[in-house]
């Protein structure tokens, strides 16, 4: 008797282990399919975002060619030549003042960061100052088509702003 009872309770808990074994592989099927569903749901989101996105640059492009379209107009119509637009050249030297302090803060960044290298790893070449020049980061070559831009020594405003000549 003992080896039935023994048996047959060997027999329930392989069945109900097997049935748990079952379970489990459902529910990580189940769980599965949701990231699935949760992957495909966010890439849809992602595309959302990206399509939004893309159409508000291209309508600030739009708009940009609209008010340069409509700053060309003025001008023709004021005539005004393009050097003489005060606005205009006020702003180009502007971004070409910002474009070249971008340059020199990417310049100076990476010296710090080559000398940081250096200094962490011990390089022999260090040990000396007249062994080691300072190593700079190549320049990129100078456009001739944009004005350059003198560096401030003082702390006086960088654009006198004068007032604009009213037209009769």
């Amino acid at each position: 008797m003992s080896n039935y009872v023994l048996c047959t309770v060997l027999g329930f808990s392989l069945i109900v282990n097997a049935y748990q074994i079952y379970r489990i592989d459902t529910y990580k099927d189940i769980t599965n399919l949701m990231d699935q569903k949760d992957r495909l749901q966010q890439s849809g989101y992602t595309e959302l975002l990206y399509s939004q996105i893309n159409s508000h640059r291209d309508g600030m492009m739009e708009n940009a060619k609209g008010q340069g379209k409509i700053e060309g107009i003025l001008s023709i119509v004021n005539n005004v030549k393009p050097e003489e637009n005060e606005i205009s050249s006020i702003w180009h030297s502007g971004y070409y003042r910002g474009m070249d302090q971008v340059d020199y803060v990417r310049t100076i960044s990476y010296e710090e960061g080559y000398h940081k290298a250096c200094d962490d790893m011990n390089c022999p070449a260090v040990s000396g100052a007249s062994q080691n020049p300072k190593k700079t980061m190549p320049s990129k070559a100078t456009d001739s088509s944009k004005p350059q831009v003198d560096p401030i020594k003082d702390s006086k405003p960088i654009i006198e702003f004068k007032p604009l000549p009213e037209n009769k």
